[in-house]
């Protein structure tokens, strides 16, 4: 791929001084330099992680790193500017000074399959719960979704759930299991009536008719971890969901029923399946859109 003007011109077009420009050309070259022998296209968001970890161990400081990766999503934006099918593999890449983990700790799918197998219905609440954690462990919801879903957000007669999108998220209409629509349709007929206060298109409330559900999901984990202590949330449970979708579906149908806005977001989970790449995982993490959103 050439381009037909230089980089240097395009973000002279953007506005950009001169002195900044000579930055953003000489770290670019740099990184170029490190893929050397790729076309820079081809580059996914590990070769970018492999790039910074060098640097690091180079001993350049973190500020000066994410400068470096600055340069490189300019890069990336002057190549979709002539090609839109360019993706930027550093886009949401930023480095922090202290150490955070970002995938571990995760739970075997069929663990969670028993988990949901061995929570019993006694009452309206457990079934409004199981009715949840379906949503979390068959289609990965997060907390914050499940807050949001609303009851037209079911399609029971074709067994659809649309999840609505968010500026963290993107929507999607995902499939639900035989035996979620069954759980899903008792809660709609019988618990939901019985604990409204007021009319809302809220899908799920607590069991006092309140819209603020937190307190009912720490109940719900609290129960979830006396069936196997390695459940601490919803947000593991989905980081294990997403792991285990990507063993049979190609990352961008991850990324899809992820709800991902980038594509660098579900790649996490297939590098975190990588021994080679965990530490370089423990010292990455994408920038607050992606980050609140795993």
């Amino acid at each position: 791929m050439n381009p037909p003007e230089s980089f240097s011109s395009f973000l002279l077009q953007k506005g950009y001084r001169s002195a900044t420009i000579c930055q953003h050309e000489r770290y670019a070259l740099q990184y170029l330099a490190f893929i050397s022998g790729m076309e820079p296209q081809a580059a996914t968001y590990n070769d970018v992680l492999a790039f910074a970890e060098t640097l690091r161990l180079e001993g350049n400081s973190v500020n000066l790193i994410n400068r470096k990766l600055l340069s490189i999503r300019h890069y990336y934006k002057y190549l979709q500017h002539f090609d839109r099918s360019v993706r930027n593999p550093a886009s949401g890449i930023r480095i922090r000074g202290s150490r955070r983990k970002v995938v571990g700790g995760l739970i075997p799918f069929e663990e969670l399959e028993i988990l949901y197998q061995d929570y019993v219905v006694t009452d309206n609440r457990s079934l409004r719960n199981k009715a949840i954690l379906g949503l979390i462990i068959y289609q990965g919801l997060t907390a914050d979704e499940l807050k949001r879903l609303e009851v037209g957000n079911l399609n029971l007669r074709e067994g659809k759930v649309q999840v609505p999108g968010s500026r963290h998220s993107n929507g999607r209409i995902l499939t639900l299991m035989a035996h979620q629509i069954l759980d899903l349709q008792q809660y709609l007929l019988t618990v939901r009536p019985a604990i409204l206060n007021e009319p809302t298109d809220q899908l799920f409330v607590s069991m006092e008719g309140s819209l603020n559900i937190k307190a009912s999901l720490l109940h719900l984990f609290k129960a979830l971890k006396k069936l196997n202590p390695s459940v601490i949330n919803a947000g593991l449970i989905r980081q294990s969901v997403i792991a285990h979708w990507l063993k049979s579906n190609n990352l961008r149908q991850v990324q899809y029923i992820a709800g991902h806005r980038y594509v660098s977001s579900t790649e996490r989970y297939k590098a975190s399946m990588l021994e080679d790449l965990k530490k370089q995982l423990s010292l990455f993490h994408p920038l607050k859109n992606g980050f609140e959103y795993i």
